[in-house]
């Protein structure tokens, strides 16, 4: 995780492609098979989107045709209102906690 001065400056691939990539709640579980189906050691970070800087949080179009929330600026980690670690069930798919299903969540590695 890049962190410097109390904020999240994205992974590499949010540094590539110059924004922290958020999923909402009914985005999260495709998200991370699509993305993180290898991983084993994720958290899941609940922020609420008032908590952003509302100028540098813009819903765009994915190339599937979705709008997703994409973050242009760093996120300050007093913005983060919970955190989960996220496990696998024993059918080897992610089991998800229960969340307010307007907040946009980003899903990143611990």
């Amino acid at each position: 995780m890049l962190l410097t001065n109390g904020a999240f400056a994205g992974s590499p691939d949010d540094l590539r492609d110059e924004f922290i990539h958020f999923s909402s709640k009914a985005q999260v579980e495709k998200t991370l098979n699509k993305h993180f189906s290898s991983e084993d050691e994720l958290i899941l970070a609940e922020v609420l989107s008032s908590s952003l800087n509302e100028a540098a949080l813009k819903w765009e179009v994915s190339t599937a045709g979705a709008l997703y929330p994409h973050l242009y600026d760093k996120m300050h980690l007093s913005t983060v209102t919970k955190a989960w670690p996220i496990e696998r069930g024993t059918d080897g798919q992610f089991d998800l906690p229960i969340f307010n299903e307007t907040t946009p969540i980003f899903e990143g590695r611990e």
